[in-house]
């Protein structure tokens, strides 16, 4: 393996590296792939959803279930006769 061939494995890794910590997900892991399956990960990483996706989805559930429960307890009582 020359030189060049060895600077452009790293440049692949590199780039997927910091795609893949913008983009939520694991970027030790991505820059792997990326190093070893160049342009094919680099395309998988554009077309794949952000990883951190799910995480604002449970934090904003959990924001919600707080305001719902907020609106409880400003609600009105009713009196059960």
């Amino acid at each position: 393996m020359d030189f060049i061939t060895l600077c452009v494995l790293a440049f692949f890794g590199i780039v997927c590296f910091f795609l893949a910590k913008a983009r939520g997900r694991n970027p030790w892991l991505w820059a792997l792939l990326g190093f070893f399956f160049h342009v094919f990960s680099l395309i998988l990483l554009f077309f794949l959803p952000r990883g951190d996706l799910e995480d604002e989805l449970l934090a904003l559930k959990g924001k919600v279930r707080v305001l719902e429960t907020q609106k409880d307890l400003d609600a009105p009582k009713m009196k059960i006769q």
